[in-house]
């Protein structure tokens, strides 16, 4: 009986979000496992074909798993050891720093996601998102009002989708302010009351 379930959300923490926090390096963000469905290597040669045009650009790839040796090792092929980061699994202070100090946040998954919980943080921080249509993740993100989605997720598309958010000020401006305000609706506090909600509900209506 469909009328019998009730879908619930994801949440994140509002305590470890930052407001966003100017820089003086523009830097693109990953911030998930080191999968191969994930895009993390795809996301890395993205960068290094981007890199030679915007000097002003680093990437920060906050995670661990399997594919940390071998990106690693492509970071030191490319020469980009000076502009691409490493930081391992971040939480708490550091996590948050990264989200308030970055300029987009990148997540080029092929992998079944339900709804990411980094993406949801990444919205809270007022991040534009460059993501896929993998799993439930359409369900958070629609373009071009939260992000861009990749059709194709390869190193020259992912180029694109960053090129295009890094040389449109305003197109990011818009999804800053639209993901920070959509993003309420997932917080801790917010979804705990809808769940309250439910229950007060069944129980009314046993």
């Amino acid at each position: 009986d469909h009328a019998k379930i009730i879908l619930g959300k994801t949440m994140f923490d509002e305590a470890e979000i930052k407001p966003p926090k100017a820089a003086t390096r523009r830097s693109i963000l990953f911030m998930s496992r080191f999968e191969k469905r994930k895009g993390c290597l795809e996301l890395l040669e993205a960068f290094a074909l981007l890199a030679p045009r915007f000097p002003d650009l680093d990437l920060i790839m906050a995670g661990d798993g399997p594919e940390a040796h071998l990106l690693n090792a492509k970071v030191a092929q490319h020469g980009l050891l000076s502009r691409v980061f490493l930081p391992g699994y971040v939480s708490g202070d550091a996590k948050a720093d990264f989200l308030a100090t970055s300029t987009i946040f990148a997540l080029p998954t092929t992998h079944q996601e339900g709804m990411p919980i980094a993406l949801l943080e990444a919205m809270a921080a007022g991040k534009p998102i460059l993501t896929t249509k993998a799993g439930g993740i359409p369900r958070l993100i629609q373009e071009p009002e939260n992000g861009l989605f990749l059709e194709d997720v390869s190193p020259e598309a992912i180029a694109e989708g960053l090129r295009r958010l890094l040389n449109d000020f305003q197109l990011c401006r818009a999804m800053s302010q639209r993901n920070a305000s959509d993003a309420r609706a997932y917080a801790a506090p917010n979804v705990v009351a809808e769940i309250e909600d439910a229950y007060r509900a069944i129980r009314g209506g046993a």
